[in-house]
């Protein structure tokens, strides 16, 4: 493996994140610069994608790089996929409507809508003082019907709630690009968040307590192809989105599987995309692989249309 950290290592900044147009003097610039690219109905409410409520953050959100704590309620979409019997911890998951969950296919797997069940509004899995939590029964899992295993191809899925979800400050969806909109947007250079409960480091056997939250940059598509190059389990396409930071340290890791890669534009948050798979955890070498969600986005539309 010593080859490809020393190839990345000698490429400059720039060159690694490869984006003239977003990448300029070491600075990062939004991308989206002339306003929110979906269209917001105000009379949508939350059955529907996109509503009024979507990725308005709670009042104390921040954006802190280094994988600091959340604040209370700062995160009001993310959901945690649970054990049914258990309680045992599955994935993480993003909340689109008020009965919807966005997650990975890989967390799905042998599972069943009698086994899960969704948590939201938590901020502390070990504490009972943090707010009201609700766990909700799940009615029905959506695995893309071209989901490949072995290559963590179109590993994207959707969990339908056993009951509609009230909105509130602490619990509110997040925001789906469209594929139109964003068809043709470069990323590459931009910041975005991951958060999640994941391990602190590949390591590490626990899970973090609370909710953890790292602003990463968006690699270049050359990037991670020539990183993922010779791992035959990892397949980089157009579906696909990397992640991470030039020096390392800024990453998902175990136990993120499922949860959202965010971007903001127009101070709301954009699901971009879903944590799916990489090697080993913060390394400079290996950035996350994310499920690419603006590709997914008139699938999404069709399944909770149904």
């Amino acid at each position: 493996m010593k080859d490809l950290v020393i190839f990345l290592l000698v490429l400059p900044l720039k060159q690694l994140l490869v984006s003239a147009q977003v990448v300029f003097d070491n600075e990062f610039k939004d991308v989206f610069s002339g306003g929110l690219p979906v269209t917001l109905d105000s009379q949508k409410e939350g059955s529907a994608l996109n509503s009024r409520w979507c990725g308005i953050p709670g009042r104390t959100a921040t954006r802190i790089v280094g994988g600091k704590s959340a604040a209370i309620g700062s995160w009001p979409w993310l959901a945690i996929l649970l054990d049914q019997r258990s309680k045992a911890y599955i994935c993480g998951g993003t909340l689109m409507t008020n009965r919807w969950v966005l997650t990975a296919a890989h967390c799905l797997r042998s599972q069943s809508p009698q086994r899960i069940k969704v948590r939201l509004k938590e901020h502390n899995i070990t504490s009972i003082n943090d707010g009201l939590h609700i766990d909700v029964g799940v009615s029905r899992l959506l695995i893309h019907p071209q989901y490949i295993e072995k290559t963590h191809t179109n590993d994207i899925a959707l969990v339908q709630l056993s009951r509609r979800i009230p909105f509130s400050e602490r619990l509110r969806p997040s925001c789906l690009p469209s594929s139109l909109q964003w068809v043709n947007t470069d990323l590459t250079g931009a910041k975005a968040t991951v958060i999640g409960f994941g391990r602190r480091s590949f390591t590490e056997g626990e899970l973090s307590d609370v909710i953890k939250e790292v602003e990463v940059i968006i690699f270049s598509k050359l990037s991670c192809l020539q990183a993922y190059s010779r791992f035959k389990n990892v397949l980089i396409t157009s579906n696909t989105i990397c992640a991470g930071h030039p020096f390392g340290g800024k990453d998902a890791c175990r136990g993120d599987s499922g949860g959202p890669l965010l971007y903001q534009v127009s101070g709301r948050f954009f699901v971009i995309g879903v944590v799916s798979t990489g090697h080993l955890c913060g390394s400079a070498s290996y950035p996350g692989v994310y499920t690419y969600v603006p590709n997914y986005s008139e699938w999404i539309l069709s399944s909770i249309e149904e």
